[in-house]
């Protein structure tokens, strides 16, 4: 059983949450496995800072494009065993692919993926309409951040994270600023200090993923009657409200979706604990993908 040193010192890229700690674990294990074919991952800059659709930049710290490491094609093995170059170009720009490490250390199941859509703050904060008024949501939430922010430039302060991108800003693996071209999910165990066990790993393609997820998620919003699907080039700012009403469904109408779309141990769930949305998505039922062992060799 291989045990991996882990550098906890190194940063890990986009916005730093209450996870960071196990991302710079996931990312020093990710690029070991990497760097184990032959592979030279290497950290790039990871902040988006474009103006968001329907927000106000300058209530945002710039956000996260999904991206921890770089692989410049020219620097691919001429073997390449992972098949990068099945790409023909990344999201990112035509020179790299983007990877993203992803700690998969969740309970109830090694054998799954767990995929997170979105950030979730209850149902009330994706509606269209602001309590029982005709006041359009996305314009009372624009309002109050016009509010925020003149308020903290007369008294010279920070400019808190505004509504819009709160609520309907997604940059995961559906979200319009994601430039993830692949994911590698990782399970591990603690050891020491800084010492990690592998217990395995999946190396998956983004788009791959992005199109089974969307049609999941299309295939619940059908069953729940919902006649809105989820079209990545046309939803921008309101597909987290479609995210959230397929959860919605699963939730108050399982026998809609279980076991017929949602095939267990599949599910479609907010953790207890966390404020987010996520797909479980067993490894025999995802999409085409490499999968690691804990000496991080390749299973075939």
């Amino acid at each position: 059983m291989a045990i991996y040193n882990i550098d906890l010192n190194e940063p890990t890229q986009g916005i730093q949450d209450d996870f960071g700690n196990q991302e710079t674990k996931a990312n020093s294990l990710g690029k070991q496995i990497f760097w184990k074919y032959g592979y030279n991952p290497i950290k790039t800059l990871n902040n988006n800072d474009d103006l968001f659709s329907g927000g106000l930049e300058y209530l945002l710290d710039g956000t996260d494009n999904g991206v921890d490491d770089v692989i410049y094609l020219s620097k691919i093995p001429k073997d390449d065993p992972f098949k990068l170059k099945q790409l023909k170009k990344g999201r990112w720009d035509d020179i790299c692919y983007t990877i993203d490490y992803k700690s998969n250390n969740f309970d109830g199941g090694s054998d799954s993926v767990y995929v997170k859509l979105m950030p979730y703050r209850g149902y009330k904060a994706y509606e269209h309409k602001h309590r029982d008024t005709d006041q359009d949501k996305m314009d009372y939430y624009s309002r109050l951040d016009f509010k925020k922010y003149n308020k903290a430039r007369l008294k010279n302060k920070k400019v808190p994270k505004s509504y819009m991108e709160k609520f309907y800003g997604n940059n995961q693996l559906l979200g319009d600023n994601n430039r993830t071209d692949y994911f590698l999910y990782l399970q591990y165990d603690d050891e020491l200090e800084s010492k990690y066990i592998l217990d395995k790993a999946y190396l998956v393609p983004a788009e791959q993923l992005r199109h089974q997820v969307i049609g999941i998620l299309n295939e619940i919003l059908k069953k729940g009657g919902y006649t809105h699907q989820i079209n990545l080039r046309k939803d921008g700012t309101f597909l987290n409200h479609k995210i959230t009403r397929a959860l919605k469904i699963c939730q108050e109408s399982p026998e809609l979706v279980k076991p017929e779309i949602l095939k267990p141990p599949m599910d479609l769930f907010k953790p207890r604990y966390k404020k987010d949305i996520i797909l479980r998505i067993p490894d025999k039922y995802l999409t085409d993908h490499i999968q690691f062992n804990y000496d991080g060799e390749m299973i075939i």
